[in-house]
């Protein structure tokens, strides 16, 4: 989605890169959790009573959709099932 006007983004980009190395990674890392959280959320909600290994397989599946087949998918979702 590219609805910031490019002025917005470069002082967006101006800013994180104004910050430490390590306050970046921070800033990354507390993104992912909270994409992490979300897509958490909202798989509860979908399946109210999902265990604990059937939500890592989902989450999984929603995050690496994109990058395996679905083959590939389904199979390490049953392996993630069983740990």
């Amino acid at each position: 989605m590219k609805d910031t006007p490019s002025i917005i983004q470069k002082k967006q980009k101006d800013i994180f890169m104004s910050k430490s190395e390590d306050e970046r990674l921070t800033i990354g890392l507390e993104m992912i959790d909270f994409g992490r959280a979300l897509a958490e959320v909202r798989i509860r909600e979908e399946h109210p009573n999902i265990s604990e290994a059937e939500l890592k397989a989902e989450i999984f599946k929603l995050f690496y959709k994109n990058d395996f087949t679905s083959d590939e998918l389904d199979k390490i979702a049953r392996w993630l099932r069983l740990t």
